[in-house]
């Protein structure tokens, strides 16, 4: 965090008036837990310029900006008010069959090729906590009853709306210019943002007619909405793709380095790569895992199949569950791919001198590989 937070500062901010070098100079020194941020943020709604104020907001706001828009998605595609969607350009369904098929095949592959050590570990994912074994089976039993938005049969890019505070964060600015979000503090602007309130508070009168129709045809009353919630709507009946520039938009650099580090991986026997990085992707959804890979580790002896999460900067590469499960992180670094295996790493590996791709020695027997904690 401290690392992160003067990398924005330095790049984003600029010059800082002498008004505000104390709540800066925090900010740049920030080395413990949440409570000095929270303890500073009544201060920043003054003396910084709006470029400056959004760019510490963006990052102090982030994880509350994050649960709220996961929140606001769940709520649109699990409650009534996915009935009102049924005409809608984007659906709000179960995805096609060979969505399912794939992701079931999928998650067998990765319970198959999963360590044992870790299969019959508990982890906690959400509010959870369970094996991840049973984690897996939970995901093929209940596949066909995953819903979220879907494109012509496929997993929409929009079902990352959830977590993608970038958008959340500019939709937020948008309507705090235009006064719609009250005068109180920037935490109470977020919750007046997903606040669910009467439609004819967001839609206006000459909307409700429309609504009333939909009302009569489907048999049920709309919920509350929020802003959030008709930010969505507007996205899924238009056609338009605000929503999905932006989100194309911050998640264009990993997919960039996703595309990198596989075209590095392009001679190495497909038989030892499982790709799980397609759209919709439970694997990578639930666990994190972009894909697993056969390969064998300087001053070992024997292969073993590891999962593998990319990420687009260092950073990021710490911050991933990935490690539960044995696996690793890896991101761009130096022309090449740096990689973590904990997140207590302080210096990078080097994955591609550190690891190699060919057919070693294999472990004969699961009982040898359960014996071989990845490290």
């Amino acid at each position: 965090m401290k690392d992160l937070i003067k990398k924005v500062l330095r790049e984003n901010v600029g010059f800082i008036s002498e008004n505000n070098q104390d709540i800066l100079s925090k900010l740049a020194n920030y080395a413990g837990n949440d409570n000095l941020l929270n303890s500073i943020k009544s201060k920043i709604d003054g003396g910084l310029s709006e470029r400056q104020l959004d760019v510490v907001k963006s990052k102090l706001y982030k994880n509350y900006i994050t649960s709220k828009g996961i929140d606001a998605y769940s709520s649109m595609i699990n409650s009534d008010k996915k009935y009102f969607l049924k005409n809608a350009n984007t659906m709000i369904s179960n995805p096609d069959k060979t969505w399912v098929l794939k992701n079931i095949n999928d998650l067998e592959k990765f319970s198959e090729k999963l360590n044992p050590h870790y299969k019959f570990k508990e982890i906690k994912l959400g509010n959870k906590s369970d094996i991840v074994l049973n984690f897996i089976e939970n995901e093929i039993n209940n596949i066909n009853n995953r819903v979220g938005f879907i494109d012509d049969g496929n997993w929409s890019v929009l079902n990352k709306i959830d977590t993608n505070y970038s958008n959340w964060f500019d939709l937020i600015n948008q309507y705090d210019k235009k006064g719609e979000l009250g005068n109180g503090t920037y935490e109470s602007k977020i919750d007046n943002f997903f606040k669910e309130r009467p439609i004819n508070e967001i839609l206006g009168s000459k909307k409700l007619d429309y609504i009333y129709s939909l009302e009569n045809q489907i048999g049920k009353k709309l919920p509350k909405i929020s802003y959030a919630d008709y930010e969505m709507m507007i996205e899924l009946f238009s056609g338009k793709h605000s929503i999905r520039d932006r989100i194309k938009k911050t998640t264009g650099i990993g997919d960039s380095a996703e595309a990198e580090f596989f075209d590095l991986l392009k001679d190495v026997p497909k038989e030892n790569i499982l790709n799980f990085s397609s759209p919709g992707n439970i694997v990578d959804m639930v666990f994190g895992v972009d894909c697993m890979i056969k390969m064998t580790k300087k001053g070992d002896n024997n292969s073993k199949w590891y999962p593998v999460q990319i990420k687009n900067n260092s950073e990021s590469a710490k911050k991933v569950n990935i490690f539960k499960i044995g696996g690793i992180s890896v991101f761009p670094n130096k022309g090449g791919f740096g990689y973590y295996t904990s997140k207590g790493d302080d210096v990078p590996g080097n994955f591609f001198e550190d690891f190699s791709f060919g057919n070693p020695k294999i472990p004969s027997s699961y009982d040898y590989l359960a014996s071989q904690e990845i490290k």
